[in-house]
C-alpha cells in the first residue's frame, strides 16, 4: 500500500513503513533504509513529499546529501540553526584544563564560604585561582578548621598539573596521596616499575610547599616529605608563586 495512496487524515499525519504509521522527524535513526530517504551516517533524512498530497516535513536535504532544518521544524524544537546541519552543533566535550578549572572555582567558592569569606571577585585566571584555591584550604588549616576536601583536591590536582607543565619529565614522580602523583623531571626514562626518583607527602604539606609558607628543606627535616632516588630535590621548582600574603590573612589578588 503507498502513502500517497491512504485517505487524507491519515495521510496527513504519517507515510506508511512496512504497515506502520511513522511520524515524521527531521532525521530519525534508522538501520535501514525506506524508498523516498537520503542517508547521512545512521540517520534517515526524509526527503520533500511530492507537491499536492498535503503533509508537509521539517526536515529536508541539505548541500553533499547533509540533513538541514528549516525554522519552523527543528529551529524550534531547539535542534539546530536554520540552514545549518543537524550534527554540527554537539556540544564539545570539555578539556581536562576546564574540568580542572571549574573544579577549582568550586572548590574555592565552597571553601570560602566555610570560612566566613565573601567569594572569589578576582580575575578569572588559572593561576590566580588556583592559587587562591590553595591558600584558602591554608587559612581553614592555621584557623583549627577542617578544610573542605573538595577544595583540597582541586588545589592539590591543579598544582601538580602546573608542576608538570613547568618541569616535563619522567625521572621523578611527585605523590600526593589520595589526590594524585605526576611525573617530572627531565632525565632516564623508566618503561616499568618505580620510577628513579620518588617524593611523597601529604596534601597539606604539599600546598603549603606549592604556596611559600613553608620550605622544601623545612619539610624534609620534619620529616613531612618523603624523598628518595636521583633528582629527588624539588627545591629549585618550589614554590610555584612568590608568598604574597600571610596565609592566616585574606589574599590581595593582583592582576
Amino acid at each position: 500500500m503507498r502513502a500517497d495512496a491512504v485517505p487524507a487524515a491519515r495521510s496527513a499525519a504519517s507515510p506508511l513503513r512496512n504497515g506502520v504509521f511513522m511520524p515524521w522527524s527531521p532525521c530519525r535513526p534508522s538501520t535501514d533504509s525506506f524508498p523516498g530517504s537520503g542517508r547521512f551516517g545512521n540517520l534517515s533524512c526524509p526527503k520533500p513529499p511530492p507537491s499536492g498530497d498535503g503533509r508537509t516535513r521539517a526536515g529536508t536535504p541539505g548541500p553533499r546529501g547533509r540533513c538541514t532544518a528549516d525554522r519552523a521544524g527543528a529551529t524550534a524544537a531547539g535542534m539546530a540553526r536554520p540552514g545549518l546541519p543537524i550534527l554540527g552543533f554537539m556540544p564539545a566535550k570539555p578539556t581536562a584544563a576546564q574540568r580542572r578549572h571549574a573544579a577549582l572555582r568550586a572548590g574555592l567558592d565552597t571553601q570560602l564560604a566555610a570560612l566566613g569569606e565573601a567569594p572569589y571577585s578576582g580575575r578569572d585566571r588559572p593561576a590566580l585561582v588556583l592559587a587562591a584555591c590553595a591558600e584558602a584550604v591554608l587559612r581553614a588549616r592555621h584557623a583549627g578548621a577542617a578544610p573542605e576536601r573538595a577544595a583540597v583536591k582541586a588545589a592539590v590536582r591543579g598544582t601538580l598539573a602546573e608542576l608538570a607543565e613547568r618541569a616535563p619529565g619522567h625521572s621523578l614522580e611527585v605523590r600526593v596521596p589520595p589526590y594524585g602523583a605526576v611525573q617530572v623531571v627531565e632525565g632516564p626514562r623508566h618503561t616499568r616499575g618505580t620510577p628513579p626518583g620518588v617524593v611523597e607527602t601529604d596534601p597539606l604539606t604539599w600546598l603549603e610547599l606549592a604556596v611559600g609558607t613553608t620550605t622544601w628543606q623545612e619539610a624534609v627535616d620534619a620529616g613531612a616529605v618523603s624523598a628518595s632516588g636521583v633528582r629527588a630535590d624539588l627545591a629549585p621548582l618550589l614554590p610555584l608563586w612568590p608568598p604574597r600574603a600571610p596565609v592566616d590573612a585574606a589574599p590581595v589578588v593582583s592582576d
